[in-house]
């Protein structure tokens, strides 16, 4: 059966007493054949999940509609899960992790051998060849955003606003070596807009385009009494050299369309209000 036969007729799968769910919008949850959908399984949905809590990580069989469990993780959450997902074919998943008492990793799992790899840092986008990862600080998204970091590892940039040794890193997924990309202090000194670049910053989100040339993401500021959120859009090869999109302004729900080509909602040029906009990657134009 295929997916557009699915729409509209039926859940995947029942079970009362569990949750099924799957996260993140912009992911994808079915194989190549579009038999099996990936999903996450917890035994609660009204509060915020801490390090003690197991989501088992999985697929649902669309054809018996029963789960089949693959691995289990506590480095998770409501909005994006474990950020699990496909990883390169039909035999191989991705999903973060906790490596420690302090530390989230990435997992790379075979689904048919069981042969697991660990690499040392938790991604947030992943290129679609799998070459290459973005990884941010998930502690310091969650006291930002609870529902999109994970908890109780303590952030130790913690009373740093724009720390010179935490921003964006780039981590090869075959390898497990990383390194610092973007600092927090680099983007702030090269786009600087007062009062936000001189407030704590934190990614909230960050995707390369289809070919894993490029990147966007969305640089937020921790509100104050004072001093509300807004968000700059900024854009970037894999070897740092950024360009400004938006300055802080409302953005948000972004996708590529293209290597080229960003649909997102955005109050940039629209008296505040929020639209959406079709936006070129390295130009000031757009279609709203």
């Amino acid at each position: 059966m295929k997916i557009k036969d699915c729409i509209g007729k039926f859940e995947i799968i029942s079970a009362p007493d569990e949750h099924f769910f799957f996260g993140y919008y912009d992911l994808q949850p079915y194989d190549s054949k579009e038999e099996r959908h990936l999903a996450h399984k917890v035994k609660f949905r009204d509060r915020l999940p801490d390090k003690n809590d197991i989501c088992e990580l999985g697929y649902i069989d669309l054809k018996t509609r029963e789960f089949v469990k693959l691995a289990e993780t506590t480095a998770w959450n409501f909005q994006q899960g474990a950020l699990l997902q496909w990883y390169k074919d039909d035999d191989h998943i991705v999903y973060n992790v906790r490596t420690g008492e302090d530390s989230f990793g990435t997992q790379i799992l075979n689904i048919v051998t069981g042969e697991k790899r660990t690499l040392p840092l938790a991604c947030a986008n992943i290129s679609k060849d799998g070459k290459y990862g973005l990884c941010v600080n998930m502690s310091r998204i969650f006291d930002f955003r609870p529902g999109y970091g994970y908890s109780d590892v303590p952030d130790p940039h913690y009373n740093e606003n724009i720390p010179s040794d935490d921003g964006i890193f780039l981590m090869d997924m075959e390898t497990g070596e990383y390194k610092l990309l973007l600092s927090y202090r680099q983007i702030a000194e090269t786009f600087p807009e007062k009062p936000f670049s001189d407030e704590k910053l934190v990614v909230n989100h960050i995707t390369f385009n289809p070919s894993g040339t490029r990147f966007m993401f969305l640089l937020r500021n921790f509100p104050r009494e004072d001093v509300p959120w807004d968000t700059q859009f900024i854009t970037s090869d894999l070897d740092g050299n950024m360009y400004l999109m938006t300055n802080y302004v409302r953005n948000s729900h972004y996708h590529w369309k293209n290597d080229t080509e960003i649909l997102m909602m955005s109050s940039h040029n629209c008296d505040l209000q929020n639209d959406y906009q079709l936006r070129t990657d390295l130009q000031e134009e757009y279609i709203s």
